[in-house]
């Protein structure tokens, strides 16, 4: 077996499964202890896949203030209607660790998380 195979095969796979898990612990701890705020989305962009077929991404940035004052940015990935419905400039809700406030997420993220603990 080639070593490119070899990655494709079972590194790939390792690493978008310890990525998932680590983001999924850090919604976990925003459910529980996150503070609200609000955002102001800085940037968006749209990813095209180049393969056939491929589908195409929606990417957005956003800006807040911790209590503290310092402000920090963040990205994550939208559906194409959150991307549509926040142009540059618009307010998001967000949640925040205030003890880590590079770990943040979309409000409605973390209510999602909330209501499938309740469940």
């Amino acid at each position: 077996m080639s070593i490119f195979w070899f990655l494709i095969i079972f590194v790939v796979p390792v690493m978008l499964f310890i990525c998932s898990k680590k983001r999924g612990k850090e919604l976990l701890q925003l459910s529980q202890n996150g503070k609200k705020t609000t955002a102001t989305v800085s940037d968006r962009q749209r990813i095209f896949s180049s393969s056939p077929g491929g589908t195409t991404k929606y990417r957005m940035s956003y800006v807040f203030k911790t209590e503290s004052g310092e402000a920090i940015s963040h990205t994550v990935y939208v559906s194409y209607d959150l991307y549509q419905e926040t142009p540059v400039g618009s307010e998001v809700d967000i949640v925040y660790l205030a003890n880590d406030p590079k770990i943040s997420a979309l409000g409605y993220m973390v209510e999602l998380v909330r209501s499938a603990m309740k469940n």
